[in-house]
């Protein structure tokens, strides 16, 4: 599959072909489980610990993977002074 089209796109036109992209599978994943979810009975209260618990691995794993993109580029910025004087 050659998707080298998308590089000559402009920034505004590609950043909303991929928001329309992952939010229509955001909302394509909400109307399959929907279901599903309502069947779930919820007396005790304890899917609130268990959405806590997944929205702090995914904060885990957005800072893990935040830091190193930065030290991904902080190194790439050194090299490249490095190799200039």
């Amino acid at each position: 599959m050659n998707l080298f089209w998308l590089y000559e796109l402009p920034n505004t036109v590609f950043a909303a072909i991929v928001i329309g992209f992952v939010g229509s599978i955001g909302l394509i994943g909400q109307q399959l489980t929907r279901r599903w979810v309502k069947r779930i009975p919820n007396n005790d209260g304890r899917y609130n610990e268990l959405v806590n618990t997944t929205i702090a691995i995914s904060c885990v794993f957005f800072s893990i993977t935040l830091g190193l993109i930065s030290v991904g580029s902080g190194q790439n910025s050194s090299d490249i002074n490095v190799n200039t004087i």
